[in-house]
């Protein structure tokens, strides 16, 4: 499914599995970067999708997985297991989840197997740090609402940002500290268009309609 310029839904229960959050392509020449990889159970259909925007799955060169949650994280030890040269990303506490899997933290889904153990091959402790991968500049932020190790990552394609936020979307009316702090972070990087685990949200109004919900900012004009 495409999303915006060069950028594509692999994964979602729309698209791979009802077991399979959304999973993003970002694509560059020769060199692509996965946002998520779905829980595994719709790895066919995935494939599939990732077939259809580019021709060789090992041009893959990064996956960022935005937290730990099997539905999310599942579908990356199968993707790494296809392409040994993956360089999975992870902020802590989540690497230490996505290196051994817990059924609580991550949320096992019980219709499938458990979730199998990823090595994380850059585990991320800073509050934001961007990486240069692939021909591009992405900006990881951490925004620990949905768990404790949640991240989102920001990237410019053409004139417009983009921010994939995981689980953060479905927690947006929480209250707490964490994520308060983790909306704030979104709503200061100005995006343009906001990926959730679920759906994207198009444009500053909507989004910032979105994240007023919440009453903790004052409307700003946009």
């Amino acid at each position: 499914m495409h999303i915006g310029s060069g950028v594509y839904k692999v994964a979602g229960v729309d698209v791979s599995s009802i077991y399979d959050d959304s999973a993003y392509l970002i694509t560059y020449e020769r060199c692509h970067i996965m946002i998520d990889a779905g829980s595994g159970a719709g790895l066919d259909n995935m494939l599939r999708n990732i077939a259809y925007v580019i021709n060789d799955l090992k041009e893959i060169r990064y996956l960022i997985l935005t937290h730990s949650h099997h539905r999310n994280s599942g579908g990356a030890y199968y993707m790494k297991s296809l392409n040994p040269d993956l360089q999975i990303i992870a902020h802590y506490p989540d690497s230490i989840y996505l290196r051994k899997p817990e059924k609580e933290y991550n949320m096992f889904i019980d219709e499938l197997k458990d979730q199998k153990p990823v090595p994380v091959s850059l585990e991320i402790w800073d509050e934001i740090r961007t990486l240069k991968l692939c021909e591009d500049y992405i900006k990881i932020l951490y925004t620990p609402c949905h768990t404790r190790g949640s991240i989102s990552i920001a990237v410019m394609r053409g004139d417009l940002k983009y921010i994939f936020v995981g689980g953060l979307l479905e927690e947006i009316e929480k209250e707490t500290y964490e994520c308060k702090r983790s909306k704030e972070m979104i709503f200061n990087e100005d995006p343009d268009i906001l990926c959730g685990s679920i759906r994207c949200i198009y444009g500053k109004n909507n989004i910032y309609e979105h994240i007023w919900r919440t009453h903790i900012y004052e409307k700003r004009d946009v």
